[in-house]
């Protein structure tokens, strides 16, 4: 979702490409970049905010290469910044925090990168069949070192915990023409990357446990067949085949993980521990088919259209060893205490009882199901499309475009059943633009769209995966014991299971609407400006609430369903058995019963009780997202040897809701089964600004060729810093939730802004011209604080309701100076 419009207007080839992909695409791979950040036509769909199409190159009649090299290392690149001072005012309030970074949470690591590849295009048969293939070898060699302010928590200072990475970017396609006007075009590309050592970088409680092999990337298969009809019509025809995956394969996947809370804090170790498979070990597949067709007739281009993709998501999540063991200390007051004579764990001298994590086949008696191995989903999302669109020139300076796009989509669980089908996705797309004075050299134009999102399969594996986790507390500290300890009860909690999540009944798709205004104005051949505005508004989302109580039948077994936020549900108005929440699940038990899902409610005091029918009705209001925005553009061009374009946004992004795309706070990426309206107590203080929310951001590029050939090229960006949160303790399961002043109302971050140059010196020694060049990020080293802690209150032993230790302090920043030398061959 693409609110803040500056991240795709006036950015460059790999800025485009490294933002999707999070690796940047050698320049060689590519011919052209189309950024369509509104008001694009029907035949485009299932993104809210903006589309970005990638066309690589062909061959051609004649044959031209290139060998590239980048060379940078840790030498090239600045020191990071040790602990700076940071203070924040709450809007004239009277907070304010004076501190350092949260040292251990701020990620310094350095890395030596090789960065080489090779292209080549030409033809195998003149005129009609040509070819084009790109390679690209990216590797990394990072040096995570632990600082003096992480030493306590995750290992000795000065320990180096390495972590390395290889890439192999390639690119290939075939061209043939064959007959008159029948082209026939085959693609592949792929980004395939393997990544060993110490992946959980200095963020983890304990990364010396947490050395794996992960294995990322996509490759992508597509064929075109394109039928001219002379000059009045053409069909395209295409099929395209997505593969990602995501899978993680841990050093020694048979070693369980102790997690020790008896003091107070976790101590994690002994092995990796939980392996979530739709966050952590999944691959995914998409096959698409598309059918277009265009006429031209008199004054109209008519195009008609749609497509069908088959989507599917592969995951396992399990424990390594099968299981993870957590070590509690007995509970001293209260009702839910340990028996008389439970034994004494360790040389702490605590008396304790162990949780023992494992997945399982039975909701009802996961003893007897064990899935030692994990558990294994695989469901898919089948969509449909149709659109219709028309050009029309009504005179030379008037051109109409109207269009009607058309979605469905079928959300399929573990057993392939549909779950429930979005229907009538009907959406109208309007512009038009006008020559007002009718030289060529103005253009007045205006557009609305519909534009409805995708749910990805994320939400088929969590919400209906049927993964099913449970708990079994006793008396022993051995997983072999976990069953057959006599003087244990043998108590367990599970969640998750094959019971289909509820659904709001004529559940409906997620939509945003836009509206744009814009002017622009050639002064003269060489300099033109222009001006928009934009407003988009979220008519609807699709999320979940977990607060039901899953003893009731409306729950269907579970505690979350999904609905449309402020529709007429029962679902959304609350009229159904609730639980507020505020508990503490997985609390040690020996009445002997697991009970229902609320009864653990009991173990802390509740300020507000049920009412006497045991519904809640906590009604849920509907997301709200509205962004407004103007634009000012300003190019300009000198000769061939100059050329500037600089842009000034104001923004205004204002509501209940981040998006698909959680950004606030811890974030979170599941779109439609986000944390935002979970519990009633989440909707408190929830309206306000809006993590993307930056009220100014402005941007200049420029390219620059002297006369004896060198080049040089600018880029610099100033944005308004992120408003921040100040969020407080909810439950032992979700940490930290609550906001406990009105969102993005403490403060911002610093405002962040940065320069970026190049310069680059061409060498022709027939037949071949070699380029060398040098290019620096952040060259002023400005190291911006881009994220704070913003726990305020937290669940610690002893811990008053006040900041704690690290709160507004910072836990990442923008990465230091980096230098980068290279060369070109070309041919």
């Amino acid at each position: 979702s693409v609110e803040n419009s500056y991240l795709v207007d006036g950015v460059n080839t790999t800025n485009v490409i490294k933002g999707f992909q999070g690796k940047a695409l050698s320049q060689e791979f590519i011919e052209e970049v189309q950024v369509k950040s509104s008001g694009y036509e029907a035949e485009y769909g299932r993104s809210t905010g903006g589309v970005i199409n990638v066309v690589t190159k062909s061959g051609g009649n004649d044959f031209h290469g290139d060998a590239f090299g980048y060379f940078d290392t840790k030498g090239l690149t600045a020191d990071y910044k040790g602990t700076v001072a940071i203070t924040q005012i709450n809007d004239g309030a009277n907070f304010v925090n004076t501190g350092t970074d949260a040292e251990y949470y701020v990620d310094r690591s350095q890395q030596d990168r090789q960065d080489y590849g090779a292209d080549l295009g030409g033809y195998m048969m003149k005129d009609h069949l040509w070819f084009f293939g790109a390679y690209n070898r990216v590797t990394y060699n990072n040096s995570q070192i632990i600082n003096a302010g992480a030493a306590d928590l995750i290992g000795t200072a000065g320990q180096d915990n390495q972590f390395d990475s290889t890439a192999n970017i390639y690119s290939g396609k075939l061209t043939g023409r064959f007959g008159q006007g029948t082209t026939i075009v085959g693609t592949v590309f792929g980004d395939p990357e393997t990544r060993t050592g110490n992946i959980a970088n200095l963020t983890s409680t304990n990364p010396v446990v947490r050395n794996a092999i992960r294995s990322v990337g996509a490759v992508d298969y597509a064929g075109a067949l394109t039928q001219l009809f002379g000059s009045s019509a053409l069909i395209t025809a295409r099929y395209a085949k997505h593969q990602d995956r995501f899978e993680l394969s841990p050093t020694d996947p048979l070693a369980y993980q102790i997690r020790d809370t008896t003091t107070g804090t976790t101590t994690v170790s002994h092995g990796f521990g939980s392996i979530f498979g739709p966050t952590n070990n999944n691959n995914s597949k998409r096959d698409a088919y598309q059918l277009n067709g265009t006429v031209y007739a008199a004054n109209h281009e008519f195009k008609i259209g749609g497509d069908y993709e088959n989507n599917k998501t592969f995951t396992t999540s399990y424990y390594t060893g099968g299981t993870r063991v957590s070590i509690n200390a007995c509970p001293t007051t209260g009702t839910a205490l340990c028996i008389a004579g439970a034994p004494i764990d360790g040389a702490a001298q605590v008396p304790a009882y162990y949780g023992h994590d494992f997945y399982t086949g039975s909701r009802t008696d996961p003893v007897s199901d064990i899935l030692l191995a994990g558990n294994v989903a695989n469901p898919k999302s089948i969509r449909y499309s149709a659109f219709a669109q028309d050009k029309w020139t009504i005179i030379p300076s008037l051109t109409l475009s109207v269009g009607m796009r058309w979605d469905q989509e079928d959300i399929k669980d573990y057993t392939g059943g549909t779950v429930f089908t979005l229907k009538n996705e009907w959406q109208p797309r309007v512009g038009v633009a006008w020559d007002v004075i009718g030289d060529g050299s103005s253009k007045l134009s205006a557009s609305y769209g519909r534009f409805y999102f995708a749910l990805p399969t994320d939400l088929n594996v969590r919400a209906y995966g049927a993964q099913t986790t449970a708990t079994v507390y006793n008396y022993s500290s051995n997983p072999a014991d976990i069953f057959q300890d006599p003087a244990a009860p043998k108590l367990f909690n599970a969640q998750g299971g094959a019971s289909t999540e509820p659904v709001q009944p004529g559940l409906k798709g997620i939509y945003n609407d836009e509206y744009s205004l814009g002017f622009d104005k050639a002064i003269d051949p060489t300099f033109a400006i222009g001006v928009k505005g934009t407003y988009r508004h979220l008519g609807r989302a699709i999320e979940d609430r977990c607060d039901l109580d899953a003893a009731y039948p409306e729950a269907n077994a579970n505690s979350c369903v999904i609905f449309n936020p402020g529709s007429d549900s029962q679902f959304a108005t609350g009229d159904f058995h609730g639980c507020l929440g505020f508990d503490q699940p997985g609390t040690f038990d020996n009445s002997g019963s697991p009970g229902t899902a609320c009864q653990s409610q009991a173990l802390t005091p509740i300020s507000q009780p049920l009412p006497p029918n045991g519904v809640y009705n906590t009604a849920v209001p509907a997301a709200k997202r509205n962004y407004w925005s103007a634009e000012l553009v300003a190019k300009k061009q000198i000769g061939r040897s100059f050329w500037a374009q600089f842009s000034y946004i104001w923004s205004q992004l204002r509501g209940n809701y981040d998006g698909a795309a959680r950004q606030a706070n811890i974030g979170q990426t599941d779109p439609g089964i986000n944390a935002d309206f979970d519990y009633g107590a989440f909707l408190h203080n929830a309206d306000g600004k809006l993590y993307l929310d930056r009220p100014h951001s402005l941007r200049l590029d420029a390219a620059y060729t002297a006369p004896f050939g060198l080049t040089m090229g600018f880029s610099g960006f100033f944005r308004s810093g992120a408003p921040k949160d100040q969020v407080g303790y909810f439950n032992s399961q979700y940490g930290t939730e609550l906001l406990l002043v009105p969102r993005g109302s403490f403060g911002r971050l610093p405002d962040d802004y940065e320069i970026n140059m190049s310069a680059g010196y061409t060498i022709k020694i027939a037949p071949v011209d070699i380029t060398l060049f040098l290019q620096a990020f952040n060259l002023i080293n400005r190291q911006t604080v881009i994220q704070v802690d913003n726990e305020y209150t937290q669940d610690l032993p002893g811990t008053p309701d006040e900041f704690y230790g690290s709160f507004d302090k910072a836990n990442a920043r923008r990465a230091p100076r980096q230098l980068r030398f290279g060369a070109r061959i070309s041919f």
